[in-house]
């Protein structure tokens, strides 16, 4: 039936079967390949943003710990009268089981490349259990309060602690309170120095 009635219902019909046609009729494959370099792109260069934002919010997480931990140390160190240098009784120091207690109440564990719990305190220079590459007291009389009292290298990846010219990150805490965070090669385990 054709109809010239401007009135005539058959072009709407028209019109809106033409528009269902194009709502099915769906994406190309050339505009599918188009969103997904978009979103991929993005990602790309999302990505290192993120992982920096990340690592920061780890080294943060961290530097508060061992903040912490030289809190309940100091508070320790208060019942003594202790100097500023010397072995880890004259410098009013907890015990390698009191150290260890004071780590587990503080829930101190690097997130990063889970490596647990730090490895630091290495002032027990008396007690046999420990093995010291240093000596305690000839490390503070030469640095004093800016001996590290903890410190956790938990932030260096697996793969650089074979590799003596790798960098190496460590995060600690002096004798004073001062939080440091170090990247370089060497080794922070062994080295006392590498941490000045």
């Amino acid at each position: 039936m054709n109809c010239c009635n401007p009135d005539c219902p058959m072009p709407a019909a028209r019109a809106a079967r033409r528009a269902t046609n194009l709502l099915r009729r769906g994406l190309t494959l050339a505009e599918v390949i188009t969103c997904a370099s978009i979103v991929v792109l993005l990602a790309a260069i999302s990505y290192p943003v993120t992982l920096s934002a990340i690592r920061k919010s780890h080294d943060a997480r961290c530097l508060s710990n061992m903040h912490q931990i030289w809190s309940a140390v100091a508070l320790y160190r208060a019942d003594y009268d202790p100097t500023s240098s010397g072995d880890m009784y004259q410098m009013g120091l907890p015990t390698y089981h009191a150290m260890s207690e004071i780590i587990d109440r503080v829930r101190l564990t690097c997130p990063e490349y889970n490596r647990g719990k730090p490895s630091g305190y290495l002032y027990q220079v008396n007690e046999p259990q420990i093995v010291v590459p240093v000596q305690w007291k000839d490390y503070t009389a030469q640095f004093g309060e800016a001996a590290m009292l903890e410190t956790d290298v938990g932030h260096t990846p697996p793969a650089n602690w074979d590799d003596p010219v790798a960098p190496k990150t460590g995060i600690g805490v002096r004798v004073s309170g001062e939080a440091v965070r170090r990247v370089r090669a060497g080794d922070p385990i062994h080295d006392r120095t590498w941490w000045h």
